[in-house]
């Protein structure tokens, strides 16, 4: 019952390590501010001409 105790705490620790050595190595980045209302403009550019 410990190593489960054990493991339930573990996990979360583990993924965040894993995501900050990915985020440090570049394999995951964080998008800018710009980009993503780039990304939603040309999103709703696109659905909007579909519609035509």
């Amino acid at each position: 019952m410990g190593y489960v105790i054990a493991a339930l705490i573990a996990l979360p620790l583990i993924a965040v390590w894993s995501l900050m050595i990915a985020m440090a190595t570049g394999l995951v980045r964080e998008r800018a501010a710009v980009e993503t209302i780039a990304h939603n403009y040309g999103t709703s550019w696109k659905s909007a001409h579909l519609l035509d």
